[in-house]
């Protein structure tokens, strides 16, 4: 096992006998559960595909997937941000950053960002598809800090 982004909290150990292809109820951190699951009862690579997309969006905008401050519309971070950066709109980024960042690269994280949390499952990208656009941004964003002097 080779996890890199997890929460442990909510496991439980089984034994391989007590294995099935449903164990337990599903539980997690709410905002990053797919919703597909909600009709279907089935997670899939897809369903972490979406979380890993609402941790990307964490990222992007400094807040929580869900939130009970600001006006309702605000609530969700996902039904609030897809617009925003969809429309390439990018003042909703993190103030924390201080605008130390490369445009294309921000585009390409949020797009990546956002098709991660498609609704419907077969409009989201694989996980290989992800990790090779962050890449490129990743990239982009390194040339930019060398070039602007902000790498150490």
């Amino acid at each position: 096992m080779n996890a890199k982004v997890c929460d442990f909290g909510l496991s439980k150990q089984i034994t391989r006998e007590d294995a099935t292809h449903v164990t337990t109820v599903v539980k997690g951190t709410a905002g990053y559960l797919d919703p597909e699951y909600y009709s279907t009862q089935q997670l899939t690579e897809k369903s972490d595909v979406y979380s890993f997309g609402v941790v990307l969006l964490e990222l992007i905008c400094g807040r929580e997937p869900l939130s009970h401050t600001g006006t309702p519309d605000s609530f969700n971070l996902v039904l609030w941000a897809k617009p925003y950066l969809q429309a390439g709109a990018f003042e909703i980024v993190d103030e924390r950053l201080n605008g130390c960042f490369d445009v294309e690269s921000m585009k390409r994280t949020a797009i990546v960002a956002v098709r991660s949390v498609e609704r419907d499952a077969s409009q989201r990208p694989t996980m290989a598809e992800v990790l090779s656009e962050l890449k490129e941004a990743y990239s982009i964003q390194l040339s930019y800090l060398a070039s602007s002097g902000h790498m150490n």
